[in-house]
C-alpha cells in the first residue's frame, strides 16, 4: 500500500501528456512544479508515519493538480494511518469514480486507480457503525466529535471509525446530555441520549448506552433531581446529626460527673486533708477518670451542639427532607427521626 516515490516523478510527464487537453483552468507550469514537489515530501512523510504531515502535503499538492490520482491515494494512506477510515474510504471511491478522467495517461495514474480500488475494499469492513437514539425535541444539537448528526439520521445506523468517541445533546432549557463510547473494528453499536428540562441549571446528563456488539459503551446515570432542596435537606440533615452528638457529649459528660460526684462524697468519708488510704487508691482513680470525662463530655457536647444547631438554623427550607431529633433521658441519651 506504499506510494512509490517514481509516482510523484512522473506528474509533470503526465502533465504534458493530457497537455493537448488542457483549459485556461489547467494548473500553470508553477503549480505542477510545486505539486511535485509536496508530493515528494509528502512520501516521505508517509514512510515516516507522520500520517497528519503526510495527508497535509499530500491534500495540498492534489489541490494543486487534480488530474494526478497518485496524489490523493497518497492522502487517503495518510488519513487511514491516522484511523480516519470513512475520509480515506470516500477518497479512494472518488479516484476510482474519476479513473476515466485518466485514460492515456501515465501508467503511474493507472496503477493509483486500481491501489485505490484494492484499498477501499480492504478498510471498508474496518468501519463500524453507530444507531444513535435522542430521547428528546428533534430541535435539539447532536454533536459526535467534532461533527454534527442531523435529526433525519438519528436512530439509523452511521458509519464509524474504530476508537473512543464523544457524543453529546444539547438544546436551550435541557441539561446536556453526554456519554463516551468506544467503538472496535466493524462493530455495530446503539447509543442513547436522553434530554431532561433543566429546571435548576444543573450538571450533565450522562445517556445510557444500548447493545454494544463489539463496542464498549460508557457508563450510564440516573438524572436526578439535585439543586437547592437536596442540599437544604443534607445540610439540615448533617445539623441534625452534630447537634444530636453534642447532646449525647452533654449527656456522657452529666453522666459521668454523677459518678464522679458520688466517688468523691465516699473519699471524703475515708480521707483527710487530701490524704488518702491505700485501700481507697481505686476510688480515687475512678474519681479522676469520671471527671475527666465529664469536662471532655462538656466540653465536646456544646460544641458539636451549637454546630447543629449552626447547619439547622441556615440551611434551607426542605419540607421532605429527612430529619433526626436528639433526645436525653435518665440513664441514657440518643438520637431518633426518619429517612
Amino acid at each position: 500500500m506504499r506510494l512509490s516515490r517514481a509516482c510523484a516523478a512522473l506528474i509533470l510527464a503526465g502533465s504534458l501528456t493530457i497537455g493537448s487537453t488542457a483549459s485556461a483552468a489547467d494548473p500553470t507550469p508553477e503549480d505542477v512544479s510545486q505539486a511535485r514537489s509536496l508530493g515528494e515530501q509528502g512520501q516521505v512523510a508517509l514512510d515516516a508515519k507522520k500520517f497528519a504531515e503526510a495527508e497535509r502535503l499530500f491534500s495540498a499538492a492534489a489541490a494543486l493538480y487534480p488530474v494526478a490520482p497518485t496524489l490523493p491515494l497518497g492522502a487517503a494512506r495518510a488519513m487511514a494511518g491516522q484511523g480516519k477510515l470513512i475520509q480515506a474510504r470516500e477518497t479512494y471511491n472518488k479516484i476510482v469514480r474519476d479513473s476515466d478522467k485518466v485514460q492515456g495517461g501515465p501508467a503511474a495514474f493507472k496503477a493509483a486507480v486500481e491501489s485505490a480500488r484494492t484499498e477501499s475494499e480492504i478498510i471498508a469492513p474496518k468501519i463500524g457503525s453507530v444507531t444513535v437514539v435522542v430521547e428528546g425535541p428533534k430541535e435539539a444539537k447532536v454533536a459526535l466529535d467534532d461533527g454534527q448528526i442531523p435529526a433525519a439520521a438519528w436512530g439509523l445506523p452511521r458509519p464509524i471509525d474504530p476508537g473512543t468517541h464523544r457524543l453529546i445533546a444539547t438544546l436551550a432549557g435541557y441539561k446536556p446530555a453526554e456519554i463516551t463510547f468506544t467503538v472496535l473494528d466493524g462493530a455495530k453499536v446503539d447509543q442513547k441520549l436522553v434530554l431532561v428540562k433543566d429546571d435548576a441549571g444543573g450538571a450533565v446528563v450522562v445517556g445510557g448506552a444500548g447493545n454494544g456488539g463489539n463496542g464498549q459503551a460508557g457508563g450510564n446515570a440516573d438524572p436526578g433531581s439535585g439543586g437547592s432542596g437536596a442540599s437544604g435537606s443534607s445540610r439540615k440533615t448533617a445539623g441534625y446529626v452534630v447537634g444530636g452528638i453534642g447532646v449525647v457529649g452533654i449527656g456522657i459528660g452529666a453522666l459521668t460527673g454523677l459518678v464522679a460526684i458520688s466517688d468523691k462524697n465516699k473519699l471524703e468519708k475515708s480521707c483527710t486533708n487530701g490524704k488518702c488510704p491505700s485501700t481507697q487508691q481505686s476510688a480515687v482513680n475512678s474519681y479522676n477518670t469520671m471527671g475527666t470525662l465529664s469536662t471532655l463530655g462538656f466540653v465536646v457536647g456544646g460544641l458539636a451542639l451549637a454546630g447543629g444547631i449552626v447547619l439547622i438554623v441556615t440551611a434551607p427550607k426542605d419540607p421532605k427532607a429527612a430529619f433526626v431529633s436528639p433526645y436525653l433521658a435518665p440513664g441514657e441519651a440518643g438520637l431518633t427521626g426518619r429517612f
